[in-house]
């Protein structure tokens, strides 16, 4: 590669790298609250009341299913950042000058986008619980 190629890869590395960086973070702690919201309610339904066949639950736990809801929302859409940055910086850049660098950029974005539908995959499982939850009747 060219030094002005070199360069202007490294620049865009860097540039990736810490944008990553501060999008790893915001799901870091959507994440740790998410795990926070996730016990709140399960020691909110043990607590709960069973009369009659039919459970009482505090309204706390639907405003709390709500915000877990939120923060699946916020962690697709870094997830679409992400991917989409990495896409748009590969494809801008034409990173790799031969075809074996080009097809590690490949894999390496395929890499990312494999990781991104694994972690739909989970939130779709979470907030189909959500949902389930949601549908409770409020007493």
């Amino acid at each position: 590669m060219r030094s002005d190629d070199k360069a202007a890869l490294t620049s865009a590395l860097f540039r990736i790298k810490e944008s990553t960086g501060r999008t790893f973070l915001r799901k870091a702690v959507f994440l740790q609250r998410s795990q926070e919201l996730v016990a709140q309610i399960q020691v909110l339904l043990t607590q709960a009341k069973c009369e009659n066949g039919k459970v009482e639950v505090e309204d706390t736990v639907f405003d709390l299913l709500h915000l877990l809801k939120e923060d699946l929302k916020t962690q697709k859409e870094l997830d679409d950042r992400l991917r989409n940055m990495l896409l748009k910086e590969s494809e801008e850049r034409r990173w790799g000058g031969s075809p074996g660098e080009r097809s590690l950029v490949r894999k390496f974005v395929g890499f990312v986008e494999g990781r991104c539908a694994r972690l739909g995959a989970v939130y779709g499982r979470v907030q189909s619980v959500v949902g389930e939850c949601e549908g409770v009747v409020r007493l």
